[in-house]
Order: C-alpha cells, then sequence, then structure tokens
C-alpha cells in the first residue's frame, strides 16, 4: 500500500512523526513501511514514547537517517548502540547544547556527551512535560519567547496560539535561560 506512493512523489521525503502535533503516533511497523518508499530518505521521530522511538530506530535505521531525541543519557545509548543521525530539535536552546554534545558522541567521549546531556536535560524538563506540552505555554509560544530573551529573530507564534507576553512569565523563562548559561542573568 504505501510503497505505491512512489511514483507520485519524485522528491527525498522526510517523515515526520509528531503525534503531539497531529495524534497520530507512527508506530514501528508503519515506519518500517514507509522507510521502504524510494523517496523516503529520512525518519524524524518526534515521539514522547521512548520504547517506540528505540524499536523504530531498530527497525528502519539502516534504510534511512533517522533524527530522534538522543540528547539524554538514554538517547546516548540508543545512539551509539543502534544508531542514529542527530536530532532536529524546535527548541532555541539545543544548539549549543547539540553541538557540543554531538562533537563529543563523535570522538567517543561519553562522560562529557554524558554530561552535557544531563545539563540539557535539567533545562528542557523546567520548560517541557514528559508529554512535551509546554510548561508556561504551548512549547512554539515558549521557544519564540526564549528566542526573543536571547536575542534571536523568534518573532511570534501564528494564530492561533498566543504570544508569551506576561511579565510574570518572561521573567521566568529569563531565569531559566539565565541558570543554564543561555543568557546573561539579570542580577549581572
Amino acid at each position: 500500500m504505501f510503497s505505491d506512493l512512489s511514483e507520485y512523489v519524485t522528491i527525498p521525503l522526510m517523515v515526520y512523526n509528531w503525534a503531539r502535533g497531529t495524534n497520530v503516533e507512527i508506530d514501528y511497523e508503519t515506519g518500517i513501511h514507509l522507510s521502504k518508499i524510494r523517496n523516503v530518505v529520512a525518519l524524524k521521530d518526534s515521539t514522547a514514547n521512548r520504547n517506540q522511538m528505540v524499536k523504530t530506530l531498530e527497525c528502519v535505521v539502516r534504510d534511512v537517517r533517522v533524527f530522534a531525541p538522543f540528547i539524554s543519557k538514554h538517547g546516548h545509548a540508543a545512539l551509539t548502540g543502534i544508531g542514529g543521525d542527530g536530532n532536529i530539535d524546535g527548541g532555541p536552546t539545543a544548539a549549543s547544547f547539540g553541538v557540543k554534545y554531538y562533537k563529543n558522541v563523535q570522538q567517543s567521549n561519553r562522560d562529557a556527551a554524558i554530561s552535557i546531556a544531563d545539563d540539557y536535560c535539567n533545562l528542557m524538563s523546567r520548560l517541557i512535560r514528559p508529554d512535551w506540552s509546554g510548561i508556561f505555554a504551548t512549547p512554539q509560544s515558549q521557544y519564540k519567547a526564549c528566542m526573543n530573551l536571547m536575542g534571536q529573530p523568534g518573532g511570534y507564534p501564528r494564530l492561533p496560539l498566543l504570544p508569551v507576553d506576561e511579565a510574570d512569565t518572561l521573567k521566568a523563562l529569563r531565569d531559566i535561560l539565565a541558570s543554564s548559561g543561555l543568557i546573561t542573568s539579570d542580577k549581572d
């Protein structure tokens, strides 16, 4: 059924599993079928279900590039034990951690990679719940507010999402970013 699509699709495609945004989880069996479509070259597995992510990774990593939540202790074990290609992270906060993390993974410096992953998970746990909902607002609204606080061109979310513009929430986000070393504290 899925392989019949390849005659209609002529450009490289990335399958995006984002159950939080679509209310549909691409399970590993569907992931296998999708990875067999000629033009599917990658899978972004943005799932909060770690067991599902590992099972999918095991099944498709030889067929397509896999981007998943690898910046954690469990992610490191999956990445170095099974394989994978990296993260495509929606948060502006990930870049500084991700670059250092993946350099250390590439250099087989496990202790440094795990230390960076711990710092990243500490930061993200103050912004995102285990089900990947935002703590202060929608993740997209929070990320854009964080980008603006970091001096990056974050702009504002598209409707129907609302921007984070309450002073108390912006202060809380600023404090989280400062405690993670991503911006200078107001006290400095």
